[in-house]
């Protein structure tokens, strides 16, 4: 025969305070790493029509760092 627990769990406090008071980036910011990453792209898509595959991942994860 088996018994179940049945377990009961109470959050009076938010669990992460330290994260609610991070206030976000500026929406300027926001729009320039959005711009960056654009710019980051559109090199990654020349270095790759010219052959340049190595540069072209290069960019392409620097692109993903402004995400």
């Amino acid at each position: 025969m088996q018994t179940t627990q049945k377990t009961i769990i109470n959050y009076p406090q938010l669990l992460s305070v330290v994260a609610s008071r991070e206030l976000p980036p500026p929406q300027d910011e926001a729009l320039t790493a959005s711009e960056k990453s654009s710019a980051a792209i559109g090199r990654a898509r020349a270095e790759f029509k010219n052959g340049d595959y190595l540069a072209s991942l290069e960019s392409t994860d620097e692109a993903i760092s402004f995400a």
